[in-house]
């Protein structure tokens, strides 16, 4: 198992603050990853969230589990030296379920599988955990490319 750090997970992706929320991860296979998301109560997309009671946004954990999909994707992109510039999009989200609040303060542990549909899209399967129950399901589709941009 490889483990990332916050520094090589911006090597792989181009996202930047505000708008990046995977903290660590674990590569344990071509099609398995598991990392950690966080968002702390001063995070700038709280503040417009229930600014009295506030609540991380549920399309934020969507689009952690996607920026962890595509640290997977760049990671084998690297490693099969089919390009240092693999970028992935989130394309659809086919379904989303939440069964809990998530916290500032609290870590999502998400955990991703995902299944090649054909040479530029992939299908994700994703589970995301806090305080150790489940508190989010989804599924969704990155489409991904080489590129000069980052």
């Amino acid at each position: 198992m490889n483990k990332l750090n916050a520094m090589q997970i911006l090597e792989l992706i181009p996202h930047r603050e505000p708008f990046i929320f995977v903290r660590d991860a674990n590569i344990i296979s071509e099609i398995a990853i598991s990392g950690t998301a966080y968002w702390d109560e001063s995070h700038p997309i709280l503040k417009g969230h229930f600014p009295h009671q506030p609540v991380v946004p549920g399309i934020c954990q969507v689009e952690a589990c996607a920026q962890l999909a595509g640290v997977l994707l760049a990671w084998n992109a690297r490693q099969s030296n089919i390009s240092r510039n693999t970028l992935g999009v989130l394309g659809a989200i086919r379904q989303a379920k939440f069964q809990g609040l998530l916290l500032p303060g609290s870590s999502l542990n998400i955990i991703c599988n995902l299944r090649l549909i054909n040479q530029s899209l992939c299908l994700v399967a994703a589970t995301g955990l806090s305080n150790e129950k489940t508190a989010l399901t989804c599924e969704f589709v990155i489409g991904f490319r080489t590129s000069a941009i980052f």
